[in-house]
């Protein structure tokens, strides 16, 4: 038809291999619907910046996950695939009861967790109540809480890249056997 038998080969090639991956892409979307793997990998991403052990029901992560904010985004009792970092830093400042009545500034709320209060802050890892305080410090100099909240969300976000590539190397490897079938 082009006159060409090596261009007609080429053209039909290039069909045959882009029919081939969006076969691929829509195998793969299906599997990771299926086995509901972004909102998995979502929660181990929670997981680890909670530094909650998945089996623990009194972990920070669960009462996280119990919070009505986030226990709205669930869907048939299927974890969300997705929290938006506002959302995330204000159930977390609510679990944790980090702006209750008398803690409206930064300072007030430093000094709760520098104290481990157990009645009104309830922090069981080092490590988070580490990062809320580097957090805290560096709100400091504004002294308000919505500080600390765009410095929740900001650690949320940095958190959610990685576990945005561990999604990435799971479908990856589900690509290769896919493609391989």
């Amino acid at each position: 038809m082009l006159g060409s038998t090596v261009l007609e080969v080429a053209i039909g090639l290039v069909f045959v291999y882009l029919l081939l991956s969006l076969l691929c892409t829509t195998v793969n979307e299906w599997i990771a619907g299926v086995l509901s793997l972004r909102a998995k990998t979502l929660e181990e991403g929670i997981r680890h910046l909670l530094d909650s052990q998945k089996d623990d029901p009194k972990s920070l992560a669960e009462e996280f996950y119990k919070h009505p904010m986030i226990a709205a985004l669930t869907r048939d009792k299927r974890r969300p695939s997705y929290i938006a970092p506002k959302t995330f830093a204000v159930a977390l400042i609510d679990v944790l009861k980090l702006n209750r009545a008398g803690v409206r500034t930064v300072t007030g709320m430093a000094e709760d967790l520098g104290k481990n209060r157990s009645e009104n802050v309830k922090i069981p890892s080092e490590n988070v109540k580490k990062s809320l305080l580097a957090i805290a410090g560096a709100s400091a100099g504004e002294n308000k809480m919505e500080s600390v909240q765009k410095g929740i969300e900001t650690w949320y976000d940095e958190t959610m890249d990685r576990v945005g590539g561990w999604y990435k190397r799971k479908l990856q490897k589900i690509t290769i056997g896919v493609a391989v079938v």
